[in-house]
């Protein structure tokens, strides 16, 4: 046990000790890791909501809810959304 303090009081540190240099690079690595997964994930999700808005629109339905938007006129009686080409043209 004295060996060991003494060991330490030297300035002979064992080879599991972490020294602070290493461990701020390890920091900055994982950091960086976890920036690019949260980036991932964010870009995936608005990629499949948009994917998803754009299958509804082809299909007939409202890119927002859902709603059949077959026989009716814009906006949509479910949510109220109106298309984009026609929330351009100015209304009377």
């Amino acid at each position: 046990m004295l060996d060991a303090i003494d060991a330490e009081l030297a300035g002979d540190f064992p080879e599991t000790t972490i020294r602070w240099p290493q461990l701020g690079l390890d920091l900055f690595y994982i950091a960086s890791h976890l920036v690019l997964i949260v980036a991932g994930v964010r870009l995936g999700i608005a990629l499949y909501k948009r994917a998803r808005a754009d299958a509804r629109a082809l299909e007939g339905q409202c890119p927002n809810c859902g709603y059949d938007m077959t026989g009716t006129e814009p906006p949509c009686p479910e949510c109220g959304m109106r298309p984009a080409d026609d929330a351009d043209k100015p209304r009377p």
